[in-house]
């Protein structure tokens, strides 16, 4: 027997649609009671009340007579059966998740079936714990700012216009399909859209009007639940809720032949920058550099408005001495990415830069980027000057983080010796009043530094930093020597305070 002579659907019966007509070699009894009372109880129905199921079967629509007996129609199978694919084969949704390797291999596959809302809702569930919540506080302010690497509803809307509607009839036997790619969600449905939909309709605030719906009545069962997108208003949701997310917008595709219906949700792009990073970091721990570095290369070049990727190429290539790319980098996220996080990736290309002894461009980098947004951009751009040896450079910077540096020990210590710094620099100008301030300014902050919570190491070093502080305000000998002792005793491997307390001893012999 042929798969047309198994299929259950009544041919005859072109002029009915295709979820009214009966499922001929099917009984009632393969549809569940328990699952319909369950839909009525989701819709608050007074059929509920009904004792027999018969009935509330005729007032739903989900049977009808034939040859004197009742018999299901396909949407009854479809909503209510155990396992609706034993009649319809494409009536199950398939989820494919890819790797994120060179090959694209498969990670994990599943399955979901049972009646349709069941196979919405188990699927729903499965992409919801794979979803990544990410939550990050304002800085300076009370508001929570958050994205999702794919909005909830996006996925609802997408999913359940996939499954309203494609096509369930024997010449579509593929199921609906989920694929979970590293940088998108793509869903497809078969066939495509009907006769008078095209592209143009699926751009955004695009309407149309007049067009045949398919599986009306299906679409009139999702509706009980306020899920169905009668009139395509879903496209309006998707859009609005990538918008919302900060994502990229969506993408509708489907061939000319209209065998296909395609949806394309990318991902967040900085969940893509993070599981960029994750992925790396794996193939790391296993020993292969090249894979994790091209993992992060391509995620790049895919989302070059990633500070996060950015940075972290930054590093890679200076890692291979490539310091010409790692600019090429900070340029491209320059002209691409936002402005509020132009200034972290200027750091870090200022220091490789310094790292790969090119302290003069380094200078350059963070003097074109002085206006940082956030006091953690000042403060690392802050020790990057230093490290650059921009002493005025830096202590601009220190000053634009503002009371924040207080609270920060290393940040404070590298705060004294910039203010050391430029003593030493007024003192070789001659200039007797700046030279006191600064050494004034940094006695002040170095004992702020041992008032506060730090490891011993950070203190020994602002005891050594105090002491020469204190030499140079010709404070009494006994006061330099006991800072010098207070670090030597927190830091005894470290010789070179041993022989500065020896030197400034010399003369007292």
């Amino acid at each position: 027997m042929g798969q047309g002579d198994r299929h259950p659907v009544m041919k005859t019966t072109t002029r009915v649609p295709w979820e009214d007509r009966p499922a001929v070699g099917t009984r009632i009894k393969d549809m569940r009671e328990g699952k319909v009372r369950e839909f009525l109880r989701d819709v608050k129905s007074g059929l509920l009340d009904e004792p027999k199921a018969e009935n509330i079967y005729r007032v739903m629509l989900l049977t009808t007579k034939v040859d004197d007996h009742e018999v299901p129609r396909n949407a009854g199978l479809l909503f209510f059966s155990a396992n609706p694919a034993t009649w319809f084969r494409g009536a199950k949704i398939e989820v494919v998740q890819f790797a994120a390797d060179r090959g694209g291999d498969v990670q994990e596959e599943r399955v979901f079936t049972g009646g349709l809302l069941d196979q919405y809702r188990d699927c729903m569930t499965y992409l919801k714990n794979r979803s990544v919540n990410h939550l990050q506080k304002r800085e300076h302010r009370s508001q929570i700012r958050g994205w999702a690497s794919y909005p909830v509803q996006a996925l609802q809307e997408t999913l359940v216009n996939a499954l309203y509607h494609r096509s369930y009839d024997v010449p579509h036997p593929d199921p609906t399909k989920v694929y979970l790619f590293p940088d998108r969600v793509e869903v497809i449905s078969y066939p495509g859209p009907v006769s008078g939909v095209k592209q143009k309709h699926f751009e955004p605030g695009a309407t149309l009007k007049g067009a045949p719906v398919r599986n009306r009545r299906i679409g009139e069962l999702l509706k009980g639940l306020r899920h169905p997108e009668m009139r395509m208003s879903g496209l309006g949701k998707i859009y609005k809720a990538m918008e919302a997310n900060g994502s990229p917008l969506p993408r509708f595709d489907f061939d000319e032949a209209r065998t296909y219906f395609r949806v394309t949700l990318p991902a967040h792009p900085e969940y893509v920058a993070l599981s960029a990073l994750r992925d790396a970091a794996y193939l790391r721990a296993l020993g292969d550099e090249d894979e994790a570095f091209s993992r992060i290369e391509s995620a790049w070049h895919g989302n070059q408005a990633s500070g996060v990727l950015a940075v972290e190429l930054i590093r890679a290539y200076a890692k291979a001495g490539e310091t010409a790319q790692a600019e090429e980098v900070f340029q491209a996220f320059e002209a691409q990415g936002p402005a509020v996080a132009v200034a972290r990736v200027a750091n870090s290309l200022a220091e490789v830069l310094v790292a790969s002894g090119d302290s003069e461009r380094a200078r350059q980098v963070l003097k074109r980027s002085d206006a940082a947004p956030s006091v953690r951009d000042a403060i690392d751009a802050a020790i990057v000057s230093r490290r650059a040896r921009d002493s005025k450079l830096a202590h601009r910077y220190f000053e634009c983080a503002g009371d924040a540096v207080y609270a920060d020990p290393r940040a404070l210590l590298e705060f004294a010796q910039t203010k050391l710094w430029l003593a030493v620099e007024a003192h070789r100008e001659g200039l007797a009043d700046s030279n006191r301030h600064f050494l004034s300014q940094a006695r002040a902050l170095l004992e702020r530094v041992l008032q506060l919570d730090a490891s011993p190491a950070r203190h020994a070093w602002a005891w050594r930093e105090l002491a020469r502080t204190l030499n140079w305000l010709r404070t009494p000998r006994r006061e330099v020597e006991d800072a010098y002792q207070q670090a030597i005793e927190l830091l005894p491997s470290e010789e070179r305070f041993q022989k500065e307390l020896e030197r400034l001893q010399e003369p007292a012999r």
